[in-house]
């Protein structure tokens, strides 16, 4: 018997989309930096039953595997690119995008433009052709980088905004970043490994992946994502994966939650009017299953979205608002945007959440909290159903890094 001490919180996380479900590609997975020690993985086979008759009534027979199970969970920042995408976007993907990616279904990034006219409303590019309708950008003047959804694109390389802008930008740069959005016909998965220095035979792989997300993000800590993955198949022991020092293709330190930007207001409200909130969590459940076959990895055929309809779950709590009960009763439909900003003037990064359309699920709840009567409320997330399937101005949610 061989024991051996382990160090948790030394570790390395690889992670690859698959083009063939199951199948690790042959290049090597991207560096994934996760929070150190939230890595939390399993794996074994479903034990089945042998139950040949007997004449002893206590005599029990080996169990026979069935199907690989497994499970994992950890924890990673959401943080943009290690610098603002003001031309050509990035050659490769960075690994926590290709998450989100295989998670979501959709990934919306391009190249930047330099801004040659504006309004509050609108801004004229040297090219839209990066930009797409439903994504966040970053709109960078002479002092500062705002955010805005792109609206329309008329023509002309014309963007125009929602909501209208803080100050009109006449001069400066159209910033690009990662946008995941949900599709309707996502069938990506993605293997993940990972892997401890201390020992060369602790080793994990999952294979054939599909996952959950929840963006957490409370005052005084770091946005995270909780991410859970949920394996076609797997293997452990000493699969020969690199422990060296990785290096991190995002920007440096996480965006604590704090100075955050939260809109909550109607379509045709374009004025930008902050709203306090209190906690934020948006649970993103894509409802992604594995559909069987017999004659494939452990019976499993492939991934597949099985349901499409209320993925997607925000929670806020607030000081009381009464509106929220006229809300509540007229089914008013809010956009929502939600940032949080890192540094100062135009060299500010932004990370957060965007939904085109939330209806309140349900009467919002008073609750006392220190002392204080508070509002929990539960949005329902949906979509502008004028636009197409499968693009991100079809998608109930958006998860932005700029």
């Amino acid at each position: 018997m061989a024991q051996d001490n382990i160090q948790t919180f030394k570790e390395v996380t690889l992670l690859a989309k698959e083009s063939t479900f199951a199948t690790l590609p042959t290049m090597t997975g991207k560096e994934l930096i996760i929070e150190a020690d939230s890595w939390d993985g399993d794996q074994g086979r479903t034990p089945l039953e042998d139950l040949d008759a007997s004449a002893r009534g206590l005599d029990a027979q080996d169990m026979v595997d069935g199907v690989f199970e497994g499970a994992a969970k950890f924890k990673a920042k959401l943080k943009p690119y290690s610098t603002q995408i003001t031309g050509s976007a990035p050659a490769t993907q960075p690994a926590l995008f290709d998450l989100l990616e295989c998670v979501l279904g959709g990934m919306q990034v391009g190249a930047g433009s330099n801004i040659s006219a504006g309004t509050t409303s609108q801004v004229t590019t040297a090219s839209d052709a990066g930009f797409a309708i439903g994504q966040v950008v970053g709109i960078q003047g002479n002092s500062d980088v705002q955010i805005a959804v792109v609206e329309t694109k008329p023509g002309a390389n014309v963007v125009t905004f929602w909501p209208n802008l803080g100050s009109a930008v006449t001069t400066g740069v159209l910033l690009n970043g990662h946008n995941a959005f949900v599709t309707e016909d996502n069938e990506k998965s993605f293997s993940v490994q990972h892997a401890y220095p201390d020992n060369a035979a602790a080793q994990q792989e999952y294979r054939g992946c599909h996952g959950k997300v929840k963006l957490t993000t409370n005052i005084n800590e770091l946005v995270m994502l909780d991410v859970d993955v949920t394996p076609a198949e797997g293997q452990e022991g000493s699969l020969s994966l690199s422990t060296a020092v990785q290096t991190n293709p995002l920007a440096a330190g996480g965006h604590a939650v704090k100075n955050a930007i939260v809109y909550i207001q109607p379509a045709a409200t374009t004025t930008r009017t902050g709203y306090c909130v209190e906690d934020v969590s948006l649970e993103l459940d894509p409802g992604m299953e594995f559909y069987p076959c017999h004659g494939n990895t452990e019976g499993k055929g492939g991934v597949m979205r099985v349901k499409g309809r209320g993925l997607a779950m925000l929670k806020l709590a607030i000081r009381f608002d009464s509106d929220k009960d006229t809300e509540w009763s007229a089914r008013t439909a809010q956009r929502i945007l939600y940032s949080v900003p890192k540094g100062t003037g135009t060299a500010k990064r932004h990370v957060g959440f965007y939904i085109p359309e939330a209806v309140l699920a349900k009467k919002p709840k008073r609750v006392k909290r220190g002392g204080r009567a508070l509002m929990e409320l539960e949005y329902m997330v949906k979509i502008d159903s004028s636009q197409s399937a499968n693009s991100i101005a079809g998608s109930p949610v958006v998860i932005f890094a700029i």
